[in-house]
């Protein structure tokens, strides 16, 4: 069957009819308005004669079981000429004339479904009235099918309902409502929830709680209670705790305690009795108090103490020391205003604002001690005021702060930085140190010392963990020293080797601890081992960290040594040195002066999603949220438009598959009712490290005048969405048109994009194709230009000049040197020397035991070391005497004579022979690049002045 729209909903009558309902006009060249019915008895089927005439878009079909009584929802409000507003009711789907029932909607009806015990008919959408106004519905509703009156049932969401179910005990809604029952006793229910069939409470017991919209619900098999969900969605079951959290690292078990901030937490340290924070947060506990990027928490249920130092910007770095706090970060005054640039210490029990103020030119993001001295990495370049250069690591005094003479020179941001076997280990961006090549990873001395360590990652270290010799790094790298490691690595200090511990996240792992032989890591990944983990996991640690328990036998045996050494040395030396150096130098040069117009090519390479740079050419399915009329396929060129240019026959990138995303693709807005803003939305898209943020995008928009049909484009900051466009006039793009903007101010951890149109006066609204969008990038900004390659016969210049240079140098040097060095040493040693043997028994096993449960992304391991037997210690000792006896002479003399003849002999020879040799050859092109914005706005049929309509707002 050729159908000229989309087709959402396909019902079947048994082995007769099957009725389809959509955003189609045609089929097989024939009218067929939004519902049709065909014979599939032969191939590929026969379109039915009856035609409903319904003048807006079906999205639903619902039928009592065994019946033809047919039920139609939608956008519609006009069925064969009789105004049934979003819900029409046939006795038989091939009766062309509905029944009297008028359900009577002010809003779309997005889903429908007949409950035969009860004869009742449930619909979602985006409805908020039913019959006509008598009743609120807020997108759900319940009808008695005799007289199409609305029932009790009101679940009374807090946004649309996508899909609407019953298993003849519960009904089951999906949509993108996060709110239920907001009228009498409000429940939080995300996306999905279960209703009592009659009165619409919600039913505690079934919380799927989803992360995104859901837009179909099913039974897995016919009297089943389990229900399958459908949707964008990418977790469910989850606890949630904001940006804090306390978890079992044995069986992943969450904690109650729970600070609920109110933005990203980057440093944590722990006391005793306390749990201290620092972030991008302003409230804890819910917003119950106020605290401005510091706070501490008991370590019960989190509650947040009275701790409260208050800095005015981003925390990055904590470290306890003694009764201190030393804090790094982005702010510049701390406590009731008092400046301190970016560093500053505070008392643990009080928050009392001490002296320590490094005055640094910009933001500390890592922290640690050594001997009594704070060694700090960011992003600064200057410290003392300005009075030193420090670039991205210095180290300062214990009390007030003052700048040490450490100074590790890095060319980039230092990101972590920890003090351990050797000296300072430093991890980030930086390549040189000191001037000396170290990729990502370095450890200087504590007196300022570069050491030969350099692992060698070919991307940035943000997190560094020691532990019994072995250094954890964790960052967005792919290598260490040449080898694959994918964003973590283990390597061993003693050996100096990289170990073989491989567990194979698929993106970026911003830091990692140990306890009890397992290694938590927490970043950006969604796979380790191959296995669902969600940005958090635990695995088993490197061999170089396990601490097992073996059996130890030694045995000593005392073993007397006596050594005498007698040493004489005598050596001299006698060094005559005669140097001749001749040197002739001929030059010749030959000059070509060639211009050519320079060709660039723009390259958009497709990159992760989820992190920036996004981009996205719509040949995969990359988790964007497809909202009401929203679809994505290969690009084909629409018809049945009466303004405006119809959809575009090819994508942009000219990539195989052709595709594109936009509304109806193929099709035209519909234009049957008034409709909020149905939106294409982006997935979340971490930007907050981008330097700059840059919106970019082919657009192919036609669309009416903001009168009749609103068009927008809104970025998301993290905590609302903003506008940066919405359409002032008619847009009709007759070719790809690139748009390009600034969201620098936006770019947040959630960043995102959408695109809409809302329908504000269906009456007289022309009908238009409307978006067609490709090629859509997020990240740092960049110009492409255009390609211009020409074939030029150049003018050259050639020129030979030779000029030979005869150089003589001699010099004769003569040293001769005598060196008579006589040395005696007598040395008489006894020494007893124990032997250990020791011989270890390990023998450890482990158990890994994947466990299905409710929560998404969760994998318990339950390591287990079975070591036997336990330690033995039995040692044999003889009597043990020592007798040292050291007798030492020395005797040097010494006899040094030097004489140095030196004779220089210079003698220069230039001849210089000039040749030059001219040929031009010229030949002059013209190139003129015009570019030129045209708007080809074709002749629009005439209408009446739009009688104004309330918009409704954008929904998030």
């Amino acid at each position: 069957m050729d159908v000229n729209g989309t087709i959402y909903d396909i019902n079947y009558y048994s082995n007769i009819m099957v009725l389809i309902g959509g955003a189609f006009t045609t089929i097989n060249g024939t009218s067929r308005n939004y519902f049709a019915v065909i014979d599939p008895s032969t191939d590929p089927g026969t379109l039915q004669s009856v035609d409903h005439k319904v003048d807006g878009v079906v999205f639903a079909i619902a039928r009592a079981p065994g019946y033809p009584q047919t039920y139609i929802g939608g956008s519609f409000t006009h069925v064969n000429g009789y105004t049934r507003n979003r819900i029409a009711m046939y006795n038989t789907f091939m009766d062309v004339t509905p029944l009297a029932q008028d359900f009577n909607l002010n809003s779309t009806v997005q889903d429908l479904f007949f409950e035969n015990s009860n004869k009742t008919l449930y619909a979602a959408g985006n409805f908020t009235t039913v019959n006509g106004g008598t009743y609120t519905r807020n997108y759900a509703a319940a009808f008695n099918t005799s007289n199409a009156q609305a029932t009790s049932f009101n679940p009374d969401l807090n946004n649309y309902g996508y899909t609407i179910m019953s298993n003849g005990t519960y009904t089951y809604i999906g949509g993108a409502f996060t709110k239920v029952n907001n009228a009498t006793a409000v429940k939080d229910r995300l996306y999905a929830a279960a209703f009592n069939m009659t009165s619409g409470a919600v039913i505690a017991a079934w919380v799927p709680d989803l992360n995104l919209s859901v837009y179909s619900l099913a039974p897995v098999a016919s009297g089943s209670t389990n229900i399958a969900i459908g949707g964008s969605f990418r977790a469910a079951k989850t606890v949630y705790r904001n940006y804090l959290a306390s978890v079992n690292i044995s069986n992943s078990t969450i904690y109650a305690w729970n600070p609920n901030v109110n933005g990203i937490v980057y440093a944590l340290a722990l006391t005793g009795t306390a749990v201290y924070a620092g972030g991008a947060f302003t409230t804890a506990n819910g917003g119950a108090y106020t605290r401005n990027h510091l706070a501490s928490f008991d370590t019960g249920f989190g509650n947040v103490t009275s701790w409260d130092p208050n800095a005015n910007n981003t925390v990055y770095a904590l470290l306890p020391y003694g009764n201190y706090m030393y804090i790094g970060g982005a702010f510049t005054t701390m406590g009731s205003g008092t400046t301190r640039n970016f560093g500053a210490d505070v008392s643990i029990s009080d928050a009392t604002l001490y002296t320590w103020a490094p005055n640094v030119n910009s933001e500390i993001r890592c922290l640690t001690e050594s001997g009594g001295i704070i060694y700090a990495g960011g992003l600064f370049t200057k410290t003392g005021g300005g009075t030193y250069t420090r670039n991205h690591a210095a180290a300062f005094s214990l009390v007030s702060g003052v700048t040490q003479s450490w100074n590790p020179d890095c060319n980039d941001n230092v990101l972590a930085i920890l003090s351990g076997p050797g000296g300072i280990y430093l991890g980030g961006q930086f390549t040189t140190v000191g001037g000396v090549t170290r990729n990502r990873v370095a450890c200087v001395t504590t007196a300022g010392t570069l050491t030969s360590f350099n692992p060698d990652a070919d991307s940035i270290v943000y997190g560094l963990y020691l532990d019994n010799n072995t250094l954890i790094m964790s960052g967005s790298f792919t290598t260490v020293g040449g080898l694959s490691r994918p964003y973590v690595a283990a390597y061993d200090l003693i050996t100096s080797l990289i170990s073989d511990w491989t567990p194979n996240p698929n993106s970026t792992i911003y830091c990692a601890t140990r306890y009890n032989n397992r290694v938590a890591l927490g970043g950006y990944f969604t796979l380790l081992s191959y296995l669902p983990h969600g940005y958090g996991a635990i695995i088993e640690c490197p061999p170089q960290l396990y601490t097992p328990t073996a059996t130890i036998t030694r045995t000593r045996t005392p073993t007397p040594t006596i050594t005498r050494t007698v040493t004489k040395t005598i050596t001299p030396t006698n060094s005559p040195t005669r140097t001749i150096t001749q040197t002739i130098t001929q030059t010749s040069t030959r000059t070509m002066t060639q211009t050519i117009t320079p060709t660039v090519t723009k390259t958009a390479t497709s990159v992760p999603v989820y992190f920036y740079p996004f981009f996205d050419d719509f040949s995969n399915d990359l988790g964007w949220d497809y909202g009401m009329e929203w679809q994505r396929g290969p690009a084909t060129e629409s018809s049945g438009h009466n303004a405006g240019y119809p959809d575009p026959v090819s994508d942009v990138s000219s990539s195989a598959d052709d595709n594109v995303a936009g509304t109806v693709i193929g099709g035209n807005m519909s234009v049957a009712s008034n409709h909020p803003y149905f939106y294409l939305t982006s997935p979340f898209i971490d930007t907050q490290d981008a330097p700059q943020l840059q919106l970019r995008f082919y657009r192919y928009l036609n669309c009416d005048y903001p009168a009749w049909i609103s068009a927008t484009v809104e970025v998301f900051n993290g905590s609302s969405w903003i506008p940066i466009y919405v359409n002032s006039t008619t847009e009709q793009d007759s070719s790809w048109k690139e748009f390009v903007y600034d969201v620098t101010a936006y770019k947040s951890s959630q960043f995102r994009v959408r695109f809409g149109h809302a329908v504000n006066n269906y009456s007289g609204a022309w009908i238009m194709s409307g978006w067609n969008l490709d090629d859509i990038y997020i990240g740092i900004p960049y110009t492409p230009t255009a390609t211009i390659t020409q074939t030029i016969t150049p003018t050259f210049t050639l020129t030979v000049t030779l000029t030979p240079t005869l150089t003589y140098t001699i010099t004769t040097t003569i040293t001769p040197t005598q060196t008579k060095t006589v040395t005696a040493t007598i040395t008489q040693t006894i020494t007893q020397t124990i032997t250990e043997t020791i011989t270890p028994t390990i023998t450890p096993t482990a158990t890994i035991s994947p466990t299905s449960t409710n929560i998404i992304y969760t994998l318990t391991i339950t390591p287990t070391f079975s070591v036997s037997p336990t330690v033995t210690i039995t040692p044999t000792i003889s009597p043990t005497s020592t007798v040292t006896e050291t007798i030492t002479q020395t005797f040097t003399e010494t006899y040094t004579n030097t004489q140095t003849i030196t004779q220089t002999n210079t003698q220069t020879i230039t001849q210089t022979i000039t040749g030059t040799v001219t040929e031009t050859v010229t030949s002059t092109i013209t190139v003129t690049l015009t570019s030129t914005k045209t708007e080809n706005l074709l002749p629009l049929p005439e209408r009446n002045p739009p009688t104004p309509v309330p918009v409704s707002p954008p929904l998030e």
